[in-house]
């Protein structure tokens, strides 16, 4: 409550021209937070219990920081990959990202069953693609409102929102009752749907007008 004051009495004081800002297309809208919201369930669903499903594995336990190590770095990366390719191939770079998020979720599955070096390659891709997502996701949601951008980026946030704790939420009864491996698959089947939305929508996530 004390936040919500400050920031009221902080921010400057908007006239009507500025609160109206320009069209809106709330297709676009709906289409970009709908995936942003189901993409944040599937990353959120398994990396809020990442630590327990990687305890029977060599990389749970004492050597659970060194994974967040490896998961970080590649995230570095795909910030870096994102910034470089994004404006010129957007759409070729949301296909790289969901592509990359896919093969994290699939790796890390396998590799809870199979040599070590599957996980480090689920964390790598997994790790990449979803560092380089908000930017894609972002840009998809500015282009359906190109003159309201606080507003739309308001709406985005709040999906982005109830995608962390939908998911997270949905995670732990799925972990409760059905065990680790079936997080993994959550987040798989949710992928394929987001990236369903993303084709259906694919005038918000590439160059076209």
């Amino acid at each position: 409550l004390l936040a919500a004051v400050l920031t009221w009495w902080a921010l400057p004081r908007l006239t009507a021209e500025s609160r109206r800002g320009g069209a809106i297309r709330w297709s676009g809208v709906i289409m970009v937070c709908t995936v942003t919201a189901v993409l944040a369930a599937a990353h959120f669903g398994s990396f809020t219990y990442l630590s327990v499903l990687l305890l029977p594995s060599a990389w749970g336990g004492s050597s659970y920081p060194a994974a967040l190590l490896i998961y970080g770095l590649a995230g570095l990366g795909g910030t870096m990959a994102c910034s470089r390719f994004l404006d010129q191939h957007p759409g070729g770079t949301a296909v790289a990202v969901l592509l990359s998020l896919l093969a994290g979720f699939a790796m890390l599955f396998a590799g809870l069953s199979s040599p070590a070096v599957m996980i480090i390659l689920g964390l790598i891709a997994w790790g990449a693609a979803f560092s380089a997502l908000p930017p894609v996701l972002q840009r998809g949601v500015l282009r359906a409102g190109p003159g309201a951008a606080a507003r739309v980026s308001a709406w985005y946030l709040v999906a982005f929102q109830i995608g962390i704790a939908g998911g997270s939420a949905v995670g732990g009864v799925t972990l409760a009752s059905r065990g680790g491996s079936s997080l993994l698959i959550g987040s798989l089947v949710l992928t394929v749907l987001a990236s369903v939305g993303v084709v259906i929508g694919r005038r918000w996530f590439g160059q076209g007008p």
